[in-house]
């Protein structure tokens, strides 16, 4: 989580000024969701291969942007939200810094 965010999102920030909105996701950082909002978008995107990574169970992560605080979470072992000990959700502000 951490990597996505101080790597791709930093970049996606310096190049365009702003982080991508909870509705573009982290699929912004994969395809520039618009052109005119985001000229200078990189040309290959922000990861080397192109593809979004995922989390330890091969699922999506979830990204929210609340006026520039940014929240990216896995749903854990079980792939629901919610949840306890190794069910429980991980939130990228609550992991150690």
């Amino acid at each position: 989580m951490k990597s996505i965010y101080n790597g791709a999102l930093d970049m996606f920030k310096i190049n365009n000024g702003m982080y991508p909105t909870t509705e573009e996701g982290l699929e912004a950082l994969t395809a520039n969701p618009s052109a005119e909002k985001y000229p200078n978008y990189s040309s290959t995107g922000y990861f080397k291969d192109g593809e979004l990574p995922k989390d330890s169970w091969g699922n999506k992560f979830i990204y929210l942007n609340n006026d520039g605080k940014i929240e990216i979470i896995s749903l854990g072992a079980d792939r629901a939200e919610g949840g306890k000990d190794e069910a429980a959700d991980i939130k990228m502000s609550e992991c150690k810094k």
